[in-house]
């Protein structure tokens, strides 16, 4: 009996960018060294006016695999990703933000873990400034899951949970389904105090996670630095004010939990965390007064006082951790972290690939 031979599923990697000249060549090139053999890179550049455009159109020319496309004008950062989304045709989808790497192995691994109740895998990742500079490496992520598949409901309840600091809020260390992903992509948070997270792109990037796990009953988790963010003066997660970032990631979260059906024992944690933003002084620049303004209606609004103690006498206690012994990658780390991205092959737009 002969047996049937399946294709592996087309992957598609979608960058979108704007006036990244500088390192936009590289990122590309760590898409195309995946060593998953299937997959396609599409670039969706918002009208760039750096140079960015040429880089990307030489090396579309030269490189069948990549695909590019450009903005007659900006259209804000969502609506790019959106148009980067639909352009893509594989049947599974991984967003790479146009500063960042991704290791050779990154696909592969990732798709390796995928079955039919999955609907994302994602991986530790990394923060660097330059590979040349081994010592700009150093952890983004403090607290993750084991390697293997987990209860979607695990990823959404530690988001909530606010005594879990150092959870993912960026899709650019996961491979999704495409079914759905759009559908995922909340352009506006609603909130009763006009902001409009379409400008900045806060929160509809950690919505597009929690939303895969509210359809589906799984998601994976690879412990292995397989993903790596550059910090710079121009990435969002740099140049916004600290707690801007804070706010309007838990203003998502508000969003997230009044749509679904959450446990009240979880919202009154929350609360509590919201409660302490608040002390914190952390909202009202932004006009956020009180727990109820974070949420646009109907929602349960209380929070225990023991919540509230815990929570604080938790925060207190990582803050005094962090100081006392703070969180860094031993040199063998960072040199293996760097030797494993060190591999990845120079995207030259003159050499073809065909």
């Amino acid at each position: 009996m002969i047996s049937k031979i399946t294709s592996p599923p087309l992957v598609s990697i979608v960058i979108p960018t704007y006036n990244r000249a500088s390192v936009i060549a590289e990122t590309i090139a760590s898409a195309l060294g995946q060593n998953y053999p299937a997959i396609e890179v599409i670039v969706c550049d918002n009208a760039s006016d750096d140079g960015s455009w040429e880089v990307i159109e030489s090396i579309a020319q030269a490189q069948p695999k990549v695909r590019a496309f450009r903005n007659s004008t900006n259209l804000g950062p969502l609506v790019n990703w959106r148009r980067a989304i639909e352009e893509a045709r594989g049947s599974f989808i991984k967003i790479l933000w146009s500063d960042d790497l991704i290791a050779p192995e990154f696909v592969s691994r990732c798709m390796a873990m995928f079955k039919d109740d999955v609907g994302m895998v994602y991986t530790k990742s990394a923060l660097f400034e330059s590979l040349d500079d081994v010592n700009s490496i150093r952890p983004r992520v403090w607290r993750n899951f084991c390697t293997g598949l987990h209860n979607s409901d695990r990823f959404s309840d530690a988001q909530l949970d606010g005594r879990k600091p150092g959870m993912p809020v960026s899709p650019g260390c996961a491979v999704f389904r495409s079914d759905h992903l759009l559908d995922c992509l909340i352009d506006k948070i609603p909130n009763t105090l006009g902001h409009d997270s379409s400008k900045h792109a806060i929160g509809p990037d950690l919505l597009l996670m929690l939303e895969v796990c509210r359809r589906y009953p799984r998601f994976g988790f690879i412990d292995d630095e397989l993903a790596l963010f550059r910090a710079h003066a121009d990435s969002i997660s740099v140049s916004s004010d600290s707690s801007k970032l804070v706010v309007f990631y838990a203003l998502a979260r508000a969003h997230f939990a009044q749509r679904s059906a959450m446990p009240s024992k979880l919202i009154r944690k929350f609360n509590a965390y919201l409660y302490w933003l608040l002390a914190r002084g952390l909202g009202q620049q932004f006009g956020f007064e009180t727990i109820e303004s974070f949420y646009v209606a109907g929602r349960e609004l209380r929070f225990s006082a023991l919540n509230y103690a815990w929570l604080r006498a938790h925060h207190v206690n990582w803050a005094l951790r962090r100081r006392l012994r703070p969180f860094r990658f031993s040199a063998r780390k960072r040199h293996a972290i760097r030797q494993r991205f060190l591999v990845l092959p120079a995207c030259d737009p003159s050499v073809s690939d065909v």
